[in-house]
């Protein structure tokens, strides 16, 4: 599922996925798009990204709403390193970030 959460931020939830392979996905998706060309009036611009990505290895204790908070944390966290990247939220901790 994908979705627009507010101003430019969007939401892209995976399911079910291995932890490696939701890690290549977003980075390709991330990589993709600062090589895609687009133009705007007539001038090359170039897109960037930056992705915070949250999961749960249990799907029991998965809540949307942290994994969300968590997930935002992470972006900021890219955000602050200088953009165009992708940082991962440690488990369980809404305000610590890994790689």
């Amino acid at each position: 599922m994908a979705g627009r959460i507010g101003g430019d931020e969007f939401s892209l939830v995976v399911s079910y996925g291995e932890r490696n392979a939701i890690l290549t996905m977003v980075e390709r998706l991330r990589e993709d798009l600062s090589n895609e060309a687009l133009f705007c009036n007539g001038q090359e611009v170039q897109l960037t990204a930056s992705f915070g990505i949250a999961g749960s290895q249990d799907p029991d204790k998965m809540e949307f709403h942290n994994l969300l908070i968590e997930a935002d944390n992470a972006l900021y966290e890219a955000k602050a390193a200088g953009r165009n990247q992708v940082r991962v939220a440690a488990p369980g901790h809404a305000n610590k970030v890994a790689w």
